[in-house]
């Protein structure tokens, strides 16, 4: 309509603070919606959404010692690493870090929308699963500093540094807090060993059998162990170093399950790799410790059943790997103390580097109380050798 004397010209408000907010009033103005469109089509152009599938303090899985940053395509994306000059598209890492992220997107020469990523590793990464000594009984106390290369993916679905509890806290009877595991010290020593980074991914749950981590139970989603792992492993992208696992209490105090043991945890293992699409990722595993029981208790055949089935594993399904547990001390009848996951999470580290344990090949009777057992390799350290002694003693016994 033709303006009226008692009206002003039209006016634009806009308030500048990076994005552009644009209000047209109407009160004692003329309105010119058209003007107001080529305003925003000349000064701020289309809407950008920047999302960047990245969060800070994440570890990049590493293929060929090199990471590319993830993300969907953005017209006019520029990355700047480490404060560098900003390029064209997504770059690519090498292994280490940290590195920050600075994305910008260009829109006829402005800059219209920008994010961040700070403490970015480019490393290895570990899926944790299995039941509570995986999880970590040991008391909170002494536990083992964290490394800035060591870093965590939480319950939340968020990375952060590695930090003890890496599973979860809880709080004993006696009000002594408990939650420390292996996992810390498998990783600042995989680290120390190989100088990459290294990312932790818990998906161990106590008191769990090999039943509730059936792949049957996918449908369930989130709420099943079998898929709560796959789902933490696609929000962390792979790909994966290895699978530690350390389960089987579960199954010892029932004999029949026991006894089948070796057949269900080797399809198991072929589902975790046909799912993650890697037929050849190593999972090395935890053979059960000691458990003080009486001799005539049923947990003392399924206990071996369980043991004897993790020591064919080992030598029967291709990418696997057995760690010992019989020399370690106990904080309960069945859960690990903190220093002996201390040592088992060393163990781990020198076998997914390559370092063989000493295999059992055969026994013998040697006398009417001695039983002689030979490994692959000479036992050198005298602790170990001593606690195969004494295993050998209780071993008698049970026959007996």
């Amino acid at each position: 309509p033709p303006p009226r004397e008692d009206r002003l010209p039209p006016i634009l408000f806009r308030r500048a603070s990076r994005q552009a907010r644009l209000t047209i009033f109407d009160g004692g103005h003329d309105t010119d919606f058209a003007a107001a469109i080529r305003w925003l089509e000349k000064h701020t152009g289309p809407e950008v959404s920047l999302h960047i599938p990245l969060q800070n303090d994440q570890v990049l899985a590493r293929r060929n010692d090199q990471a590319v940053v993830p993300g969907p395509a953005i017209d006019g994306l520029q990355v700047s690493v480490n404060g560098g000059p900003f390029t064209p598209g997504y770059p690519t890492l090498k292994t280490g870090g940290p590195y920050t992220l600075d994305f910008r997107v260009l829109r006829q020469g402005r800059t219209v929308a920008r994010a961040r990523r700070t403490g970015i590793l480019v490393g290895d990464l570990y899926l944790l699963a299995g039941q509570s000594n995986m999880v970590g009984r040991a008391p909170l106390d002494n536990v083992l500093a964290p490394d800035p290369r060591v870093r965590l993916f939480a319950a939340e679905d968020v990375w952060m540094v590695a930090r003890e509890p890496i599973h979860e806290e809880r709080t004993r009877p006696d009000n002594v807090r408990i939650g420390a595991g292996l996992a810390l010290s498998f990783a600042r020593d995989m680290v120390r060993r190989t100088g990459v980074p290294v990312g932790l991914i818990p998906c161990a749950r106590g008191g769990t059998s090999l039943e509730q981590w059936s792949p049957a139970h996918k449908p369930q989603r989130r709420r099943s162990l079998y898929a709560n792992l796959l789902a933490r492993a696609q929000l962390t992208r792979g790909p994966f170093k290895a699978i530690l696992w350390y389960q089987g209490e579960a199954e010892a105090s029932k004999p029949q399950l026991a006894a089948t043991y070796l057949e269900r945890f080797e399809k198991l293992i072929a589902s975790f790799r046909a799912d993650l699409a890697q037929p050849d990722l190593p999972v090395y595993f935890a053979q059960l410790s000691v458990h003080p029981v009486e001799p005539t208790s049923d947990m003392v055949v399924g206990w071996n059943l369980v043991r004897e089935a993790q020591r064919q594993a080992a030598a029967r399904i291709p990418h696997t790997g057995m760690v010992s547990t019989l020399d370690f001390t106990l904080t309960d009848p069945i859960h690990l103390d903190g220093p002996s996951l201390q040592v088992l999470g060393r163990r781990f580290a020198a076998l997914a580097t390559g370092q063989q344990p000493p295999r059992f090949e055969s026994a013998q009777w040697d006398g009417p109380n001695r039983i002689r057992l030979h490994f692959s390799r000479p036992i050198k350290t005298k602790p170990l050798a001593q606690s195969f002694q004494q295993i050998g003693r209780a071993s008698c016994r049970e026959r007996v």
